[in-house]
């Protein structure tokens, strides 16, 4: 008996089918029987091979499911990757931050590390010099020793210090704005980039730009300072009068 090879399938659009068939003319060596770009689809179920009854049936069944929803919108991403990102560190990176998912990052929402430091100050006040009372009234010395950052003395993992990136700004992606259209035609990596008021003026209608992420840096969202984060000692001989 003949069976045929069914799946559950979403049909995508057009100018995505052109995006995708331009990747495919980039890897022409690769040892992958590549789908014309026709027949390209998002592949829900894949159900294997089945005889004609079966194929009637699930026919009639998965009609009877779509009737339960709504038609929907597919919304791809708005942003495309150079050649040159890291898109599996970058995954990882929003991950293990904790970052949401396909959308824009709330402004000064991170929180970098707690800062701890303590000072310790020994202070031990000495006799004056003997006979300046009759000039200058009381004398004193004083003998100061100041301890700053204290713990990291007994620990230098205690009274450490870190800074937060300049003007709140951590550089984790460089990326800029292309057009789709320049995306589809001529590839990510040759699209132009839309400086200065090029992407106020192109970007008209929601779909026709893009964003390029070109580089990806995992940044901490605070640094340590080698230079705060130590301990110093100060001694030193204070005379009143």
């Amino acid at each position: 008996m003949k069976k045929r090879r069914i799946f559950i399938a979403i049909n995508i659009p057009a100018d995505l089918k052109r995006r995708l068939a331009i990747l495919r003319q980039k890897w022409p060596g690769l040892p992958a029987r590549w789908t014309s770009g026709d027949n390209l689809h998002l592949t829900l179920v894949f159900i294997g091979y089945v005889s004609d009854d079966q194929l009637a049936e699930i026919c009639k069944i998965t009609k009877e499911v779509a009737k339960k929803y709504s038609p929907f919108e597919l919304k791809f991403s708005r942003v495309v990757y150079g050649p040159a990102f890291n898109q599996a560190a970058f995954a990882n990176y929003v991950r293990a931050n904790g970052l949401t998912e396909g959308r824009i990052h709330d402004v000064n929402s991170a929180e970098s590390t707690w800062n701890q430091r303590w000072d310790l100050r020994f202070q031990q006040e000495l006799p004056g010099i003997w006979g300046v009372s009759n000039f200058v009234g009381d004398n004193r010395f004083k003998l100061v020793l100041d301890i700053e950052n204290f713990a990291n003395l007994l620990n230098d993992e205690w009274g450490t210090f870190y800074n937060a990136p300049a003007n709140g700004q951590l550089p984790i992606v460089r990326a800029d704005i292309v057009r789709r259209s320049d995306v589809n035609n001529l590839g990510v990596a040759a699209a132009p980039a839309l400086n200065n008021d090029l992407a106020r003026t192109n970007c008209l209608a929601e779909g026709d730009c893009v964003y390029r992420y070109n580089s990806f840096s995992p940044l901490a969202s605070s640094l340590r300072s080698n230079s705060l984060s130590t301990w110093r000692a100060r001694i030193g001989i204070r005379y009143e009068f």
